[in-house]
């Protein structure tokens, strides 16, 4: 069982089988939150529910790709370590997303809603949630706050903006 110099608790269960459980759990909770976002955003913008899903998840899906490998080698930690504290990011992103896909929904049409500056605004929020939870967790783990964020902010952020860009223009949304 993980603990670390700053507490007590264990970050990571006991056991394998509760670890893949809870990753089960994780991935279900994140692609199904993707997919109910991007079809959100979808709906907001005039296209259809599959380009929007589609979107999302292939544009975070690959960043994510991209982020877990480059964490693993700048922080020194486990796969393990770094894909539980991946998951339960995603999972804490996911939730700030889900109350923006109900705001998408439910002001669609308004006269003063914008949903491309709305859902911009919202995926920042999200960001800035989920580094949060990411730099606590590997703080927790003895990593540097600023490293962390760095690795953040260049491989995540980075390879998103790249990867939200250019399935923008493959996959036809305008």
């Amino acid at each position: 069982m993980k603990t670390t110099s700053r507490t007590s608790r264990p970050l990571l269960p006991s056991t394998t089988q509760t670890l893949l459980t809870r990753w089960a759990l994780l991935t279900s909770i994140v692609f199904a939150g993707s997919a109910w976002y991007g079809a959100t955003v979808a709906h907001a913008l005039g296209i259809t529910y599959s380009r929007g899903a589609l979107w999302l998840i292939a544009s975070t899906g690959l960043s994510w790709c991209v982020f877990g490998p480059l964490l693993i080698a700048v922080t020194r930690k486990t796969p393990v370590e770094c894909a539980d504290a991946c998951l339960v990011t995603m999972t804490a992103g996911i939730a700030v997303l889900a109350v923006g896909g109900i705001v998408n929904v439910s002001m669609t049409g308004a006269p003063a809603f914008d949903a491309a500056t709305f859902n911009w605004a919202w995926v920042g929020l999200s960001n800035v949630v989920m580094a949060a939870v990411i730099v606590r967790r590997f703080s927790l783990l003895d990593v540097d706050r600023y490293k962390t964020l760095a690795v953040w902010v260049l491989g995540l952020d980075g390879t998103g903006a790249l990867m939200f860009w250019l399935f923008r223009h493959l996959i036809g949304v305008r």
